[in-house]
């Protein structure tokens, strides 16, 4: 079954879809047994679930899971002895009863927009931003998923367990989930951008919602014209950075370049004339990234030395703020017993990124191209460091390329909707073989890398398969 990706008809893609489908409540336990807990004046009784687990070379290991009507105890007195997440209850739409493998089964075999719609309604969670195309002309995107309805702030805060009230009562209807058909505009897109207009009638929040990628994706499909597959692969492995386009211009105004040393003068230089492009071998995308990370540290450092888990402002508000507000008291740091303001932040940053950057280009013995500071690691599932790889790439988070040191675009499809039969490309990062020892364990790599990508054969027959069969699999039976 094919999850993403085309048949003879469509073609479809899904990205996560930031949507708030999670909430915790404070649950109030009668006694230490956590046998039983209160909703609405009745002490309810929990579930108890024995969990083992098997350990090489050691006895099994045991936990005992707490279970409400809400969802599942997470924490409890042993989670590094912190008591204040011991009484908190996890509720997650995943969690529910669903039907997501109809959907596949059915995008498999869906011929229009019509047999697209139909497909989705089964799919329940994690909500997913479903892209689709046909060879009838049609392209559309829904984002799909199970939501319950809240009023505006609801689920931004722990909830009380003890009341029902604060429960989910309803869902949004499906036929009410956010779509678009055919746009004037001439495309769909989705990038973990804000998906609505003021109009909508239910909120709609989450605290991670991308603000360069989706703007880039926007601005170039906008300008493009009459484009091709090869466009497209291009597209995709875009480096532009949109973050330090708004961010980099600002933070070199509030730097004295009169002051700074021969070498900062040099690396000022570099930046004041960087086109912007996270490229393999860009040495001014390493300063930048460097530069302006060591600062959003130091800005926040409030948040980040503090012992509870704080949601930290995104890099879109942080760049607002200091074109905004030149005052904001979190530009003093709290370490120092001076009183720092956001030009002296600036300037500490940059020095600290040149040192920082300094020490990496001694212990690598090579220019800090950002291919190789940024290291991006392509790991094992089981996290065995001799079966893992670096890869030479660019791109970062903000990027179309959204590669990083560890996170980036599994799976780059593109495909030609054309009457005469659908025509795709695609590359993964790895192989068809999950043997360490087959020359398919790795062999996309390199290809995914550098932007490269393969045709995609689409057989009708069992026959026409056999060119691109290299091995068969036959199960023996089990015998009663």
């Amino acid at each position: 079954m094919i999850i993403l990706g085309f048949n003879d008809s469509i073609s479809w893609g899904a990205t996560n879809a930031q949507r708030d489908l999670v909430d915790w409540y404070k649950i109030e336990f009668k006694d230490a047994t956590r046998n039983e807990y209160l909703s609405d004046g009745n002490w309810l009784p929990t579930k108890k679930v024995v969990e083992q687990f098997i350990v090489k070379g050691k006895d099994p290991f045991y936990d005992t899971v707490v279970y409400t009507h809400h969802g599942p105890i997470v924490y409890d007195a042993s989670f590094h002895g912190d008591s204040e997440k011991n009484a908190y209850a996890f509720r997650w739409i995943a969690h529910d009863e669903s039907l997501e493998l109809k959907t596949f089964y059915l995008l498999n075999r869906a011929k229009s927009h019509r047999d697209y719609m139909a497909a989705l309604d089964y799919f329940s969670g994690p909500a997913q931003n479903f892209a689709f195309a046909s060879t009838a002309g049609d392209i559309a995107i829904r984002i799909q998923g199970k939501y319950p309805v809240r009023r505006k702030g609801e689920g931004k805060f722990v909830l009380d367990g003890t009341k029902t009230s604060n429960e989910w009562q309803a869902y949004i209807p499906p036929a009410h989930n956010i779509m678009i058909k055919n746009p004037a505009r001439g495309f769909v897109s989705s990038a973990n951008q804000y998906p609505v207009d003021p109009t909508y009638p239910y909120y709609v929040h989450s605290n991670n919602y991308e603000a360069y990628r989706n703007r880039r994706i926007n601005r170039q499909l906008s300008a493009m014209d009459e484009i091709t597959p090869v466009d497209m692969m291009k597209f995709q492995n875009d480096n532009y950075n949109i973050q330090a386009e708004e961010s980099l211009p600002y933070l070199l105004k509030l730097l004295d370049s009169a002051a700074l040393t021969a070498e900062g003068r040099k690396v000022f230089e570099l930046l004041k004339s960087w086109d912007f492009v996270n490229s393999a071998s860009s040495v001014a995308a390493t300063y930048y990234e460097v530069w302006y990370n060591t600062l959003y540290r130091n800005i926040w450092d409030e948040m980040t030395n503090s012992t509870a888990s704080l949601s930290l402002p995104s890099d879109y508000t942080t760049i607002h703020l200091m074109k905004t507000d030149t005052l904001l008291s979190f530009y003093d740091v709290q370490s120092t017993p001076e009183k720092e303001d956001l030009k002296t932040l600036v300037r500490q940053a940059y020095a600290a990124s040149m040192d920082r950057i300094n020490t990496w280009k001694i212990e690598n013995e090579k220019e800090p191209q950002w291919a190789w500071f940024k290291n991006t690691s392509v790991g094992h599932l089981l996290r065995i460091p001799p079966f893992g790889y670096h890869v030479e790439n660019g791109g970062n988070g903000s990027a179309i390329n959204a590669t990083t040191g560890s996170h980036g675009p599994s799976w780059r499809l593109v495909a030609s909707m054309e009457k005469t039969g659908v025509k795709a490309w695609g590359v993964y990062p790895g192989g068809q073989s999950g043997n360490q020892g087959s020359r398919f364990y790795n062999n996309l790599l390199t290809p995914w890398a550098e932007g490269r990508y393969f045709r995609l054969k689409f057989p009708h027959t069992e026959k026409e398969t056999a060119p691109y069969r290299y091995y068969t699999t036959t199960f023996n039976s089990i015998q009663q």
